[in-house]
C-alpha cells in the first residue's frame, strides 16, 4: 500500500510539474535570453577586461555601445551565478532595457551637436 501510495506521490508531483513547464513556454521570452546570442564571445571578453574608466571611454568615443557592455555583464553574471548560486532575483531586463535607452539618448545628443553631447556625457 506504501509504495502504491509512493507511486500516485511521485505521479502527482511529475504531472504538476509537467503543467507548469507548459504553462513556462507559454510565457513571452526574456529580453535577456533573447539577445545573448548577439555578442560575440570574443568581444564579450573584451568587454570583460577593460577596466570601468575604459569602458566609459570607448562608449564616448562610439567604439562600444551600453547594450554591449550591459549583455556582457549580463552573460558573466548567469555564467558565474550557476556555480556559486548567489543571485536571489535576476534583473536583466531592466537594465537591458535601461542600456537601450541610454544608446538612444546618446545618439541623439551625438546628432544634436558635439557641445550638447559632450555636456551630457560630463555632467
Amino acid at each position: 500500500a506504501y509504495q502504491t501510495f509512493q507511486r500516485r506521490s511521485i505521479r502527482r508531483a511529475l504531472h504538476g510539474r509537467g503543467k507548469q513547464k507548459r504553462e513556462e513556454l507559454n510565457q513571452p521570452q526574456p529580453l535577456f535570453v533573447s539577445l545573448q546570442r548577439t555578442v560575440d564571445p570574443h568581444v564579450q571578453q573584451k568587454i570583460l577586461s577593460l577596466t570601468a574608466t575604459q569602458v566609459r571611454q570607448q562608449i564616448i568615443d562610439g567604439r562600444l555601445k551600453c547594450i554591449e557592455v550591459m549583455i556582457a555583464y549580463c552573460l558573466k553574471c548567469d555564467q558565474v551565478n550557476k556555480k556559486v548560486n548567489a543571485l536571489f532575483e535576476k534583473h536583466y531586463d531592466a537594465g537591458i532595457k535601461d542600456a537601450l535607452e541610454l544608446d538612444a539618448v546618446l545618439a541623439s545628443k551625438r546628432k544634436e551637436s558635439k557641445e550638447a553631447f559632450l555636456s551630457f556625457v560630463c555632467d
